[in-house]
């Protein structure tokens, strides 16, 4: 264990640490006046010691819960429920409520266009990026011409 350099930037004691990690020193602030009596550097050196013990001390990583897989289409059909985040957000913190007849097209724009969709029914949401987006369009404008009957 390195002991900690102290020193004095503005008015205030500093500690310089070795970072064991990073491979260099790093200073941090004590927070305590540099200047008056004595017993501030007393303080300070303290103050630094218990930070480096504690810095030295081996971090413990929290592992985070499982992610559960919400569907695209799961979530895009709560999206639009009136007692949804969203609406309740808008009610409450904006001021400005959506209108039931808003909400409703919504809903049916998701039913007729989303749901009936080739391959949508197995993507999650932790799942979508750029090229499944441009993949889903591709597959879209395949669908219309054939509906079109080119």
């Amino acid at each position: 264990m390195r002991r900690p350099t102290l020193y004095k930037h503005r008015g205030t004691w500093y500690a310089c640490f070795w970072n064991v990690d990073e491979g260099k020193y790093r200073s941090k602030s004590l927070g305590i006046l540099a200047e008056g009596k004595k017993e501030r550097r007393r303080k300070a050196k303290k103050v630094a010691r218990q930070l480096s013990v504690e810095m030295e001390k081996p971090v413990t990583i929290i592992q985070q819960p499982a992610i559960t897989k919400t569907l695209l289409l799961e979530y895009v059909e709560n999206f639009w429920q009136p007692d949804s985040e969203y609406v309740r957000e808008k009610v409450l913190v904006e001021r400005k409520p959506i209108s039931a007849h808003y909400l409703l097209t919504n809903r049916r724009m998701v039913e007729t266009k989303m749901k009936s969709f080739p391959g949508l029914a197995n993507i999650a949401l932790c799942e979508l990026s750029k090229p499944v987006i441009r993949q889903m369009e591709t597959m879209a404008g395949l669908t219309k011409l054939l509906r079109a009957g080119y």
